[in-house]
């Protein structure tokens, strides 16, 4: 006998729900891996903090603010610009990030981390990367997620008014910002993937041979493999399957029997998958970020398994609280109830998460038109709450030169120095690959002087910067101020099976140096 409709819908939604649940420690384990990875982030931020964020830097606030940002851009760095004030601020939010990871007024430091985060980010656009566009976005959904209800501060020390330890025993947790945090990493992927549609990802499968021969990015291992070509066009035909159907294993999840088995699928194939890139090329902190967020949807089955981790990790918990600590922590009141009205916000948010994987696939003549007259609102909405990402990474293919910048400067008694190097030697000879990875020495720096090649302003704002901070250093030192910097380019093409064109050479900019 058939089953009714709404019996049949029923079920449906229940398993639904089932398949969108995440696991409270699976939540928490999220949130401490991705607290240790941005822990990493800001001992590499801390390096060069003067630089991308300070009135000594390349930007001043006013000149920024002016010429750069954007009317719907906001952030807490446009207060002042000081190198004192900034040190204050980048360690305020390093002190939210520690709160975070040990899980300390979870969801106020959340909420907290992705305002310092998303000021951070509008502070120096073109340093920015698909880590940064994933880190923001992601963090905006976790404010409306539970991600201190385990393995936190927060769970160890909240008490019931009764006085005996909060000890929730149901684990499993659904809201409609389950289905946020899924589609946007999901989303990553198969974007990515639609955008790599050039011969050398779909047929040819050469993309990470060209990669690896990137003397910027290719690590010690990647310039081993660079020789194992066959090996590479396997590799580079499993990277197109992964990002096209693995995120679709989720939907296994709808079958009962197959949800543990499809979350482990997806979480062990994503996480070797970032771990090989990373192996392979450095890409900065992307891969780390996106592993941390695949580890949220570990199973249930993961904890029973692993009784032995979960009782260190609440030991450790413990132990990091002192005796003496007797004071109930308060959680903002609003913030309890955004579990039960996860809707209305989510329905917010959802959109905007869509709305720019959409314009960058140039679908908008399939919107309807009366949508598209909402275009502008949609777009100021993203902006304001920062929702913009892009996903082109080596799409339609990698970069296939390895370039080298020199600065030079000249002084006023005509000697000529490199300013960017530590030895200020000047060499016209292209450089091999480790001398290529001292001068990008972080992500930030590659960033920064990738955007050389082809954006004039960059250019000038380094040239300035340059004569700026040699001559405030030197002024009435030996050896005399700086007088012009010119900066030069080289580059050589890669080709296929670890051929290499020509070498190229050519000056970017002649500046000369206004007086101190």
């Amino acid at each position: 006998m058939d089953q009714p409709k709404s019996s049949v819908l029923t079920t449906f939604i229940i398993q639904l729900k089932n398949a969108l649940s995440f696991d409270l420690r699976s939540l928490a384990f999220a949130r401490i891996s991705l607290g240790i990875s941005l822990i990493y982030y800001f001992f590499t931020l801390f390096q060069d903090f003067r630089l991308f964020l300070t009135s000594e830097g390349l930007v001043p606030r006013k000149e920024y603010i002016g010429t750069m940002a954007h009317a719907w851009s906001w952030s807490v760095y446009f207060i002042n610009d000081h190198p004192n004030f900034i040190f204050l601020l980048l360690c305020f939010h390093f002190a939210l990030v520690l709160s975070f990871t040990l899980g300390y007024k979870t969801k106020l430091s959340t909420f907290l981390l992705w305002i310092m985060t998303v000021s951070l980010h509008n502070r120096n656009w073109f340093i920015l990367n698909g880590g940064d566009d994933l880190i923001r976005c992601m963090l905006l959904i976790c404010i409306f997620l539970p991600l201190g209800k385990c393995f936190s501060i927060d769970a160890v020390t909240h008490r019931l008014p009764s006085g005996k330890k909060q000890s929730p025993t149901i684990k499993n947790y659904f809201s409609w910002f389950n289905l946020c945090f899924i589609y946007q990493l999901g989303s990553i992927y198969v974007v990515s993937a639609l955008f790599k549609y050039h011969p050398i990802w779909r047929s040819e499968f050469t993309a990470l041979d060209y990669a690896l021969h990137l003397d910027m990015f290719a690590r010690p291992f990647g310039i081993w493999m660079r020789d194992q070509y066959h090996l590479l066009k396997w590799m580079t035909a499993s990277a197109i399957i992964i990002e096209v159907y693995a995120p679709f294993l989720l939907a296994l999840g709808l079958i009962s029997k197959l949800f543990s088995t499809s979350r482990y699928m997806a979480v062990i194939i994503f996480s070797s998958f970032h771990l090989g890139i990373d192996l392979l090329i450095n890409v900065g902190p992307f891969p780390y970020y996106a592993i941390s967020f695949w580890l949220a949807l570990l199973p249930a089955d993961f904890w029973v398994q692993n009784r032995k981790f979960v009782y260190f990790l609440k030991r450790t918990l413990q132990f990091l609280i002192s005796k003496s600590y007797t004071a109930q922590l308060k959680i903002i009141q609003a913030f309890r109830t955004l579990s039960s009205l996860s809707m209305i916000p989510a329905l917010v948010i959802f959109p905007l998460l869509l709305y720019w994987p959409l314009m960058d696939l140039k679908t908008e003549k399939l919107i309807d038109y009366a949508w598209v007259n909402y275009n502008e609102v949609v777009l100021n909405s993203s902006r304001w709450l920062h929702t913009y990402q892009n996903w082109k990474l080596f799409a339609p293919f990698p970069k296939n030169n390895n370039v080298w910048f020199q600065i030079l400067g000249e002084l006023n008694n005509g000697k000529q120095i490199n300013l960017h190097l530590k030895n200020d030697q000047v060499s016209e000879n292209y450089p091999n690959p480790e001398e290529i990875n001292e001068q990008f020495y972080t992500e930030n720096i590659r960033k920064l002087f990738l955007s050389l090649e082809n954006t004039e302003k960059n250019r000038e704002l380094m040239a300035n910067y340059y004569c700026r901070l040699w001559n405030e250093q030197h002024k009435g030192f030996e050896p005399g101020i700086l007088k012009s910097v010119e900066i030069k380019f080289y580059g050589q093409r890669n080709l296929a099976s670890g051929k290499t064109g020509p070498q190229e050479k050519s000056v970017l900019l002649k500046h000369v140096c206004t007086s101190p």
